[in-house]
Parts: C-alpha cells; sequence; structure tokens
C-alpha cells in the first residue's frame, strides 16, 4: 500500500476533483408521472399505459451511466424550488440556485441576482464557452443578472455570429428559414429548430457550458393534447441519446463532458393533467438525471449523492461541481442546495 502524505489528503479534499463541460437540459413541464412511470392515460394517448416515454435514457440508468433523482422511493421526492410551482420562478431558482420568493408568475422583470451564467463570466469564461439555447424567449429573463454578456439564442435573437465560418452560417440559416415558416399556434420556437441550432453551436465551438430549453412538451400539456406531448417526450429521449452520440466522437471533449436533465414544474393529475401552479400540488414535484462524463465514469470520482430530498436549488452547485467550479457566490438564507454528485 502506498503512503499518501496527509497534506495531499488536505489538497484533494479541498481542491475540485474535475473540471469538465456540461450540457444542461430543461424539459418544461414534464410530469414526473410520464418519467417514472410511462404512460398514463392510453385512451389519449393511444399507447398502452405504463409504456416507457424515456427508455433510452432510463436503460442508461440501469447501465450506471445515469443517475435519476425524485423517484420518491429509492432517492427521495424532488421538489420546486418556488411558491409558484410556474416556469419563471423555477428556472430562476435553477439558475441562480437561490429559493425564488419574489417571482411568482411568468412576467417578472429580468432576475437581479447572480446566477450561474453570471458566475462564470465574472470569472473569467469567454462568453463563447458559456451559452444558451431556448425555445421560450421569456427565459431570457432567468439567464444572467447582466445580459449580453453571454452567448445566447433565444426564440427569436439571431443565430451566434462570432467567427462563424461560411458552412456553419449556412446551416444555421437554413434552421432559422424553417422555423420562421413553421410556427406553431403558441408562438415560439418549436423545439426541433432549437435543438438543431445548439447542437450545430456544440460541434463547431464545444463550450464549457451549453444551456439547452426546451418547450413542446408544456405547451402541448396547456391544450390537453395528450398523444402529441408523449410524442415529445419521446424526441426528448431520442434527442438526448443524439448528443450523447455525438459527444462520444469528440473526442477529449466529448469524454469530458457531463449531462444535467431536468424539468421546471410538475403537472396536476388526473383530468388536471394540463395544468399548474400553486393550487396544484403535485406541480411542486420533480425530478433530475445526471450523466457524469464518460471520464468521470472510467476514474469513479464521483457518486450519486442519496438523500431523503431534493429540490431545484440543487441544480446549481451540480452544474458547478460538474464544471469543477468552487461554489460561486455568498452564502445566504437563499441559497441552501446541495449537489447531486459527491467526490
Amino acid at each position: 500500500m502506498r503512503f499518501v502524505p496527509l497534506a495531499t489528503l488536505f489538497v484533494f479534499a479541498v481542491t475540485p476533483a474535475i473540471a469538465g463541460n456540461v450540457i444542461f437540459i430543461t424539459l418544461d413541464g414534464v410530469r414526473y408521472q410520464e418519467f417514472f412511470g410511462g404512460v398514463q392515460k392510453p385512451g389519449r394517448a393511444t399507447r398502452p399505459r405504463g409504456m416507457p416515454l424515456f427508455p433510452k435514457l432510463r436503460s442508461s440508468a440501469r447501465a450506471g451511466e445515469a443517475w435519476i433523482y425524485g423517484d420518491g422511493r429509492e432517492t427521495g421526492e424532488f421538489r420546486v424550488g418556488n411558491l409558484a410551482a410556474l416556469s419563471l420562478p423555477g428556472y430562476r431558482a435553477m439558475l441562480s440556485g437561490e429559493f425564488e420568493d419574489r417571482c411568482r408568475g411568468n412576467d417578472c422583470e429580468n432576475i437581479d441576482r447572480e446566477t450561474i451564467f453570471d458566475g462564470m463570466i465574472d470569472r473569467g469564461f469567454p462568453a463563447r464557452d458559456v451559452t444558451a439555447f431556448t425555445s421560450w424567449d421569456g427565459l431570457g429573463r432567468a439567464l444572467e443578472s447582466h445580459p449580453g454578456r453571454i452567448t445566447r439564442d433565444v426564440d427569436r435573437d439571431p443565430y451566434p455570429t462570432t467567427a462563424v465560418d461560411p458552412d456553419e452560417k449556412s446551416r444555421a440559416e437554413a434552421i432559422m428559414r424553417l422555423d420562421s415558416a413553421d410556427r406553431p399556434i403558441w408562438g415560439a420556437r418549436r423545439d426541433a429548430y432549437t435543438f438543431s441550432l445548439a447542437k450545430l453551436y456544440l460541434e463547431r465551438h464545444r463550450p464549457r457550458f451549453l444551456y439547452l430549453s426546451l418547450l413542446d412538451s408544456d405547451e402541448y400539456g396547456h391544450l390537453n393534447r395528450y398523444r402529441a406531448y408523449t410524442d415529445a417526450l419521446l424526441r426528448y429521449d431520442g434527442w438526448i441519446a443524439e448528443l450523447r452520440d455525438l459527444l462520444a466522437g469528440m473526442g477529449e471533449y466529448g469524454e469530458d463532458t457531463s449531462i444535467v436533465v431536468t424539468t421546471d414544474h410538475g403537472r396536476g393529475r388526473g383530468w388536471f393533467w394540463a395544468t399548474h401552479g400553486k393550487k396544484v400540488a403535485s406541480s411542486f414535484r420533480t425530478w433530475a438525471v445526471v450523466l457524469p462524463s464518460a471520464k468521470l465514469r472510467s476514474e469513479g470520482v464521483v457518486r450519486p449523492r442519496k438523500a431523503d430530498g431534493y429540490s431545484q436549488l440543487d441544480i446549481r452547485p451540480t452544474l458547478e461541481s460538474l464544471l469543477g467550479l468552487p461554489k460561486v457566490g455568498a452564502p445566504s438564507a437563499n441559497r441552501t442546495g446541495i449537489s447531486l454528485v459527491e467526490p
């Protein structure tokens, strides 16, 4: 047995064990019922009850490649970090890491406290490495307290043009033309185009942190279109697998990239599945998944945190730990989250 000096052990205890890349994905309004239990309403979905809607992601979990939180049994419930169980308060809680007790609707002004995006820029990360692609333009008000410092493509924003080569520009413009001609009734960009633009940026620029926010699921939910809602969930599962396949072919960058997936709020039960908010109790329950990078899995330097419960306040510390960043920002009564991964 090799002797390790005590000083060395101390250094490892206080120094981040990793310094990787992260893709953070939010799937708007995806209920824990479908995530854990598959199809719940076979009459409307024309699919058998219990049919898995995230089969590839759940298969990765069984293989030990993904850690899932929020089943209410083995890992405890996962709760929102706000008082409203609505989208913008949920995103503000996740990205700032602070319990959201001020914003209680989707019409709040721009966030006025530090987010993970602000923290990375303040630490010297270049804008091209701190990126966000979102289908809903309202989410832009939760990304950064000082807008304009990160690389962002929020619904109708133009594709980032810094150092864009002709082929990349041509591909991005083709996607945006399709988007302009294919607006859904809710007006925001369809997820297919948001995903395609984010994937293009990932391929070409390999950012340290890429945030991808998808919306179709929540919109189909509010329209009470259960079949379309479950179609969206199956697409999401396929897209996450597609990103993992892409990373597998990106050499060291791909091996160093982790993925975190979650949702902003739950939904009602039974006939009330299409709605959510402070009067709908099950809206406050969500879920999360961490897919550690291939390098982290092979080295075994992190493990899932086991607890009686989790919340959206744990998301920012999780992203920071996977990025290899010390916890950013001064401790406060509203910032009590703990990373979902442990060294």
